[in-house]
């Protein structure tokens, strides 16, 4: 917020020595469209991101905090053993680019965080913290497994579904979506 003269002359310093907004109204004014357009990109992508982002791994959770679901330790251990035996993110870039045709695509910022395995647990202990009584009461009434996640789990679990929401967007937002 110094001005070039002042900068010039003395260096940079914290506190501004002859107070300008003269660099401000430069940049908006010859880019102020091109700035606008990746603050819309950005919030676009936060957005989207963090909601497919909720979607999966909410419903991911709830499916392995179900006692009765076949095979659940195993879709557990597959997912774990990603963790352990991650790739990187070259890989995803070819797989990205080869594969999907995802080259200088809004999708390509919003993939690679689409799922965090880390957050499935996180919600998976959450959603085993309900009472089994109600997911069993909701059965008796008739309920589906998707109206108890709609209506019980997630109502009921708001906190770790704030908390989750918050650490995608934050990694989303500030990364674009890659690790």
């Amino acid at each position: 917020m110094s001005s070039e003269h002042e900068v010039a002359l003395h260096g940079y310093s914290v506190l501004p020595q002859a107070f300008t907004f003269d660099t401000y109204r430069y940049i908006f004014v010859n880019s102020g469209a091109q700035i606008l357009r990746s603050y819309g990109v950005t919030i676009f992508v936060t957005v989207a991101g963090t909601l497919g982002s909720m979607i999966i791994t909410s419903m991911m959770a709830y499916a392995i905090s179900i006692k009765a679901l076949r095979y659940r330790n195993v879709i557990a251990f597959i997912c774990n053993f990603t963790i352990v035996f991650s790739a990187g993110l070259i890989p995803w870039y070819v797989v990205c680019v080869n594969y999907y045709g995802l080259k200088n695509n809004m999708l390509a910022l919003i993939l690679p965080s689409v799922f965090s395995v880390w957050n499935m647990f996180l919600m998976r202990t959450y959603f085993s913290s309900v009472s089994p009584s109600l997911y069993e009461a909701a059965k008796i009434d008739g309920a589906g497994y998707f109206k108890i996640y709609w209506r019980i789990a997630l109502p009921l679990s708001k906190t770790a579904v704030l908390t989750v929401g918050m650490m995608y967007a934050l990694n989303i937002g500030t990364t674009g979506g890659m690790r």
